[in-house]
């Protein structure tokens, strides 16, 4: 056995003693001091390496922790120890998204076999009479959250940006109005029990200007909503995310047209 040694950690500044040659107290250390550093495969192919030919292969796989290894990863990967508990809600997107990406990538290209064999083939409309029948007695015995539910969940509707942007407009102008107000599409904004204000979200509601392509059940839907609002006796008015974020003046304006015309 070597002997101790006391050393700084670079990581977390805290002092060890170790009788290995390792420069980090602790794993979890040494897995924040590469975050945001290239990876050693970064840019590599199988061709290039081997060892990304076995990666590919998933070479590791049907291996299983010893009893030692799952002890040592409880006390030192655990709480604020695991390297992932301090990522940032933005660094913990963009991983999830990579991670997407490559999953997809690998299902499509044939190199990784999707867990349930289901990747781009169309259900049967059998299959899915058959699953709508189960999820719907799911519903009803209280077993799954239904689209009843959902849409009278008070949690779900939760007081946005530019919600709030036009709001303070109108109040700034003496106008009495109600939000999410119980009823077809639910309105972010209801005046006078006949004009309904919708603030669209441009990734969401698939803005021609900034929308990606990601939604597209959405336009469907918002002009089903607008088109059985205005059968009703409603004025329907929607604003892009974009055009409250420029300036909700002008939006007010236009609203204002519909709630006192003279």
């Amino acid at each position: 056995m070597g002997k101790l040694v006391e050393k700084v950690c670079p990581g977390c500044g805290n002092s060890f003693t170790t009788k290995r040659k390792r420069k980090f107290c602790t794993r979890a250390c040494y897995y924040r001091s590469l975050m945001g550093k290239p990876t050693w495969n970064a840019g590599l192919t199988k061709e290039d390496d081997p060892r990304i030919a076995k990666l590919a292969t998933f070479g590791f796989q049907g291996k299983r922790h010893t009893e030692e290894s799952k002890l040592w990863i409880a006390e030192n990967l655990s709480g604020e120890n695991n390297p992932m508990h301090s990522l940032s809600p933005e660094r913990e997107a963009e991983r999830v998204r990579k991670m997407s990406a490559t999953l997809i990538h690998l299902y499509k290209s044939g190199e990784l076999e999707h867990p349930r064999g289901m990747l781009g083939k169309p259900r049967s409309e059998a299959f899915k009479r058959h699953m709508s029948r189960i999820m719907t007695k799911k519903q009803a015995d209280g077993e799954m959250y239904s689209w009843a539910d959902y849409n009278s969940d008070p949690e779900r509707f939760r007081d946005s940006s530019i919600e709030m942007a036009l709001r303070d407009e109108l109040e700034d102008r003496g106008v009495d109005f109600k939000a999410h107000v119980r009823m077809l599409g639910t309105p972010d904004i209801l005046i006078g029990g006949k004009v309904a204000v919708f603030a669209d979200g441009c990734y969401w509601h698939e803005c021609p200007k900034h929308g990606k392509g990601r939604h597209l059940m959405a336009p469907a839907y918002d002009k089903k909503i607008t088109e059985g609002l205005r059968k009703e006796g409603f004025v329907v008015i929607r604003f892009w995310q974009h055009e409250i974020v420029e300036d909700p003046a002008p939006c007010v304006d236009q609203i204002m047209l519909e709630v006192r015309p003279n």
